[in-house]
Parts: structure tokens; C-alpha cells; sequence
């Protein structure tokens, strides 16, 4: 039987504790709540909590553009062998990068299915309105040719 000391046991389980919250950590990335969204972008981005915490596409746009230019300049870092690189911080962008993305994905999928679900206007009334509203706008006497 092989002796094992208190030490390794213990370290071996607190391997295993950190490997079970980083696995954990990676599945809620899929479904990331909001709260773990505004701490993570808070950490990595010099953004306002105002701007984070914009939902909106424009918002979101605006994060993907602040999270692109973060990965260029850490990818760059990289890269270059610099002394400031980080590893955690360059996947944790990455994550997230992804995660924005297809959150905008979604956004605009569910904008676009509803705007496909919308009775559409046929195109003699929408030519109609606008001619009206051309005929409302000449002045008294002239016609919709221009001739008085």
C-alpha cells in the first residue's frame, strides 16, 4: 500500500476544486446572468457602468468595437514578447468578445424575425400616401405636373 502525506491529498483536492469551478465558470459563460457580464466587462474594459450597462445593439456594437481594439493590442503585446501580456486576461477577451458577438447575433435575429412578421404595406398604398402628401404639399392652383 502506498503512503500518501495530508499535503498531497489535500492539494490533489483542491486541484480538483479549481477544475470543477473553471469548468463551471466555461458553462455559464454560454448563458452569462448579468451581474457576472457587468463584473467581467468592468474588469477588462475602461468603460462607464452606464455604457456596460447598455443592452441595446448600438450598445452592444459599441462594446464589441472597445473589446476588438482591447484583443488587437493584447494579441500585439503577445506577440511582440512584451512584459504586460497577459495570458488570463487575453481569453478572458476572447470569451467575451464571443459572447457579445452572438448575443448581437440574437438581438438582431429576433429583430429582423419580427419585422418579417409584420403585416407589410402593398406598394400602391405606400404610393399612394406619398402622393398624397406631395398634393398636400403644392401650393393652392398647380397641379401634381407643376402647371397652373
Amino acid at each position: 500500500m502506498k503512503k500518501t502525506n495530508a499535503h498531497s491529498r489535500t492539494a490533489s483536492a483542491a486541484a480538483f476544486n479549481v477544475a470543477d469551478k473553471q469548468n463551471s465558470k466555461h458553462q455559464s459563460a454560454k448563458s452569462q446572468p448579468d451581474s457576472e457580464r457587468r463584473t467581467e466587462l468592468a474588469r477588462l474594459l475602461p468603460l462607464w457602468p452606464a455604457e456596460i450597462a447598455d443592452l441595446s445593439i448600438e450598445g452592444r456594437r459599441r462594446i464589441i468595437a472597445t473589446l476588438s481594439k482591447a484583443l488587437r493590442v493584447e494579441r500585439v503585446r503577445g506577440k511582440a514578447g512584451h512584459w504586460a501580456y497577459d495570458l488570463a486576461r487575453h481569453a478572458a477577451l476572447s470569451q467575451n468578445w464571443k459572447h457579445e458577438c452572438a448575443a448581437l447575433r440574437a438581438i438582431e435575429a429576433r429583430k429582423n424575425a419580427a419585422l418579417q412578421n409584420r403585416p407589410q404595406q402593398s406598394a400602391a398604398a405606400c404610393c399612394n400616401a406619398t402622393r398624397d402628401y406631395v398634393v398636400f404639399m403644392l401650393p393652392e392652383g398647380t397641379s401634381q405636373n407643376g402647371t397652373k
